[in-house]
């Protein structure tokens, strides 16, 4: 039998719990769908060789981490070999003035890199032990300063490049670089400024280039 007041508080119910979705579930929505369309747009762009430069907030410090986002048309071990092997980082590298490798382990290296830097600042030398990975699925370098040797320029110096497929694609690399720098030098806002806009995308352009030639 039809019950009004059962029917009113059924009625009521359902506007509730659709107020209630209309409120929490939506937004997620919405922001799921303009992230997930951000996602693709940005993939497309990578796809046609777009070079991303951030900075993203490291705490407890205040200059920030440096991450470069792209693709290269190799395998991620073609890519793996130009981005890992140290003594060979001065002809493959752009800056790299003086590089090579101190120890090694299957899957730890100890390297001394100088960097070149513009006159009249000196160049930037380091001492770095770094943990590596060769697939399956990923590949990665990721260093941080060695403890026990005495830094020359850097008071805190970590970064690292991780390589994926892009997109399923064995035959192509999503490169990731990243570097959380602080000499023990004051640099410039101007060069540090050249380093996101310009510096860092021909590093990806020269890494590109020596792949190639493998």
């Amino acid at each position: 039998q039809h019950d009004p007041v059962f029917h009113e508080a059924l009625e009521g119910a359902v506007y509730v719990c659709q107020s209630f979705a209309m409120r929490t579930i939506l937004p997620f929505l919405i922001t799921f769908l303009l992230a997930s369309a951000a996602s693709a747009q940005s993939n497309a762009e990578l796809a046609g060789g777009e070079i991303f430069v951030k900075t993203q907030k490291v705490t407890g410090f205040d200059f920030p981490e440096l991450i470069v986002t792209a693709v290269v048309e190799a395998p991620p071990a073609k890519v793996y070999e130009v981005v890992t092997n140290c003594d060979r980082f001065v002809d493959r590298l752009p800056r790299v003035v003086e590089a090579k490798t101190l120890a090694r382990t299957d899957t730890s290296h100890k390297c001394k890199v100088t960097v070149g830097m513009p006159f009249p600042m000196s160049d930037l030398t380091a001492v770095t032990v770094d943990r590596r990975k060769q697939g399956p699925d990923e590949w990665y370098r990721k260093w941080h300063l060695d403890p026990k040797t005495e830094p020359e320029s850097y008071d805190h110096l970590v970064g690292g490049f991780v390589l994926k497929p892009f997109a399923g694609d064995p035959n192509r690399t999503l490169l990731i670089y990243s570097v959380h720098a602080i000499p023990k030098t004051s640099i410039p806002d101007f060069l540090r400024k050249t380093a996101q806009k310009k510096s860092m995308p021909n590093m990806i352009k020269r890494i590109r280039k020596e792949v190639a030639k493998l």
